[in-house]
């Protein structure tokens, strides 16, 4: 009989201040968390049965409800499984009710006596491949839904490009070396003229090419005044309310403005705000308000108003929030101090293809039915994850059996 690989309770090797790690097999600093973790690991492989090859530690498992998540363990059913990347069959964390505060700057500590007393409910292992192969049903489901919103994005920039007469970009590399004639520089940068060379030529469109300032009735910076959580004022949409080229009114701060100002600064319908402050990726981003409610802006936001008998604010919104845009602001956005910043000349500056009016909103209603489906896919994503929780939490606390599924 082959014999198992893990250690056992007197194999914990600690030397002065290390001590060493089966499952990453070397030594680390002896902190009071990795004592306990390492403790913990035997528990895992003494009662349990799990074996060290079946076993990651300190594993980052970011996109489970947290951008910056690790796990303490991660377990697999097999070894097999985990040398193919399967999806775990047990992730354990530390649990914030047995959290302790502590000296350090943003972190929390728990007993070691609150670690061990963590309850945790075992079906029997026919239950559990039950319960594993729910859950895997499930994330394919919901990552094919996910492909398909994103397609459907796709489809529909590549249809926008074909209905303003333009090709899609080719994707380049960045050139080591080229020339500018020095009357064509527009900016001593060289990042910035290579942006340019690749950039998608709009003269070859079918539509006329304008500067937007050219088209704009008004151009507004937001309010500086700090905003509070207290609800009192007005609720003011800051960078983070736009998500994915829609506003979102959850999370909102609300701001005391003295009346004139308050005015100057409501928003009505139609109105873009243009995210002049943020990282690379998110600098130029843009949403249009459509809200019947009372609403300022903070002054990282830019508002753009167009001529409404010269351009449609979504349209104008989805092509500065497309490849056209994105290239151009990429290109002028300045990196300040880990942030990336464009000002009111630039964004005035930004060259878009300007077909009529009649056409904006025939371009507009084939983007809407597709943002329409992208939101029904995000909407199946939702309903497929809350009630995949549901359910496999009901299968391991025993309220639900296995075969209702």
């Amino acid at each position: 009989m082959a014999k198992k690989s893990y250690v056992k309770a007197d194999e914990i090797q600690v030397k002065g201040s290390q001590i060493f790690s089966p499952v990453r097999r070397k030594w680390l600093p002896l902190t009071p968390e990795e004592r306990v973790r390492q403790e913990y690991l035997l528990v895992l492989i003494e009662e349990y049965g799990y074996t060290l090859d079946q076993i990651s530690e300190e594993m980052d498992v970011s996109g489970r409800g947290s951008a910056q998540a690790r796990a303490d363990f991660v377990i697999w059913r097999s070894p097999q499984d985990k040398t193919d990347q399967k999806a775990p069959f047990i992730i354990i964390g530390a649990v914030n009710a047995a959290s302790i505060g502590s000296a350090a700057i943003s972190r929390n500590r728990f007993k070691e006596s609150d670690f061990f007393g963590f309850k945790v409910p075992i079906p029997p292992l026919s239950i559990q491949h039950k319960i594993v192969t729910h859950w895997e049903a499930a994330r394919i489901a919901i990552a094919a839904a996910k492909n398909r919103a994103v397609q459907i994005e796709k489809d529909l920039q590549a249809r926008f490009l074909s209905d303003l007469g333009l090709s899609k970009p080719k994707r380049t590399t960045q050139l080591r070396y080229f020339s500018v004639d020095w009357r064509e520089f527009e900016r001593w940068s060289v990042s910035y003229n290579q942006a340019i060379i690749s950039m998608i030529d709009l003269s070859r469109g079918r539509y006329p090419v304008v500067e937007l300032g050219s088209i704009l009735e008004l151009v507004q910076y937001g309010t500086s005044e700090k905003a509070n959580v207290s609800l009192k004022g007005m609720p003011v949409l800051r960078m983070n309310n736009i998500k994915d080229g829609y506003l979102d009114y959850t999370n909102l701060k609300h701001v005391v403005l003295p009346k004139k100002t308050r005015e100057s600064l409501l928003l009505i319908d139609g109105d873009i705000l243009f995210n002049r402050t943020n990282s690379k990726e998110l600098v130029g981003k843009c949403a249009v308000f459509h809200n019947s409610g009372e609403y300022v802006f903070a002054s990282y936001l830019i508002r753009v108003r167009p001529e409404p008998h010269t351009a449609i604010s979504d349209f104008v919104a989805y092509c500065l929030n497309s490849v056209i845009g994105r290239q151009q602001i990429d290109a002028l956005s300045r990196q300040i101090i880990g942030q990336a910043n464009i000002n009111v000349q630039e964004l005035r500056s930004l060259r878009l293809p300007l077909p009529p009016l009649g056409s904006q909103m025939e371009i507009m209603s084939h983007i809407g039915a597709g943002r329409n489906e992208i939101i029904r896919q995000g909407e199946i994503i939702n309903r497929l994850q809350n009630q995949t929780q549901a359910e496999i939490e009901q299968m391991i606390l025993g309220t639900r059996s296995v075969e209702d599924i």
